[in-house]
Order: C-alpha cells, then structure tokens, then sequence
C-alpha cells in the first residue's frame, strides 16, 4: 500500500506515513488523520480523486493490466528472464515454457 499512499500523498489527497502501520504509534496514526481531517485542501483533493475512481471498472482496469502483463512479459519470456536475472531459476512446480499464455494466434 505504499505506492497508493506516495500517490494519494503526491495528490495533495492524503498523508503517507513512511512505516508499515505495526510499526506507527497511536499518536504517529492520530495526527497523520487529524491532519487529513483538518485540511480543506487535503479532504477536496480526496474528494476529486473518489470521483475519479468511481468513474472507472476497477475490474475491467486490472483485467487489461494483468492481460497486457501475460501477453508482452510471460509468452514473450521476458517476466521469467526478469525472474531469473534476480533471483535465479523458479522453485517447484516445473511448467513448459508457454503452455499458462496465449499462442501468438490466439486473441484473449
């Protein structure tokens, strides 16, 4: 959730605390929402990107972004090359190369 917080932080919509939230105090978490509560600016800019959001299908974005993500980085190889470049070769369970994506000529 960090990267939502630096955005929401960057948007003037929110505050980002900089630990895990087990590791903020009461009074780290207390002020960050007071803060929030307190700032006009902070709770319209908040407002704003709710609407945003609202306006769009969550399901359909994440759908594009995970299709997108198997056809140009898993049944092109450059995901498990990724993989293999920082961390070594997958342990478990062996797939063959491209048998989880599409076929060139299969449209998702």
């Amino acid at each position: 959730q960090f990267d939502n917080s630096r955005c929401l932080e960057a948007l003037g919509a929110g505050v980002g605390l900089k630990d895990p939230l087990p590791m903020i105090s009461w009074q780290q978490l207390a002020s960050a929402i007071s803060r929030c509560l307190s700032s006009k600016a902070m709770r319209a800019e908040a407002r704003k990107a709710s609407f945003k959001l609202q306006g769009e299908s969550g399901v359909h974005v994440a759908t594009r972004i995970i299709d997108n993500f198997m056809k140009e980085e898993v049944a092109t190889g450059k995901w498990k090359a990724s993989f293999t470049e920082l961390r070594g070769e997958p342990m478990g369970r062996q797939v063959s190369e491209g048998s989880c994506a599409p076929k060139a000529h299969e449209s998702m």
